[in-house]
């Protein structure tokens, strides 16, 4: 397996989202989901099938409590840090780097 992945999410127009991510102890579609430090906010992969030609369409999704705040589509295994999309969240969509290590997300933070 390769190795973990940190998360940091920053500038989101929907504040709460905002911090860093590191994976959770769950696996969701083959991937690691990623929670916040307060584990009120996760990103996961989610699929998606299409009603026009029943393919399967995934993404990631940054969401809280269960409602969606940004998603991205992208049939890669890595979290995108471009193209995310407003949802439910406010404007802006956030900035969202990736590091290998704890301490490097948190130096960014």
């Amino acid at each position: 397996p390769s190795p973990p992945t940190f998360l940091l999410v920053r500038n989101a127009g929907t504040g709460e989202a905002d911090g860093v991510y590191k994976p959770a102890e769950r696996r969701w579609l083959d991937h690691d989901v990623y929670q916040n430090r307060f584990g009120d906010c996760i990103v996961s992969r989610e699929g998606q099938r299409s009603a026009k030609t029943g393919e399967m369409k995934y993404g990631f999704v940054l969401g809280r409590d269960g409602r969606p705040l940004y998603g991205v589509k992208t049939d890669k295994l890595q979290v995108p840090t471009a193209g995310w999309k407003t949802l439910q969240g406010h404007e802006p969509t956030p900035e969202i780097l990736t590091f290998k290590t704890w301490s490097d997300a948190c130096q960014h933070d």
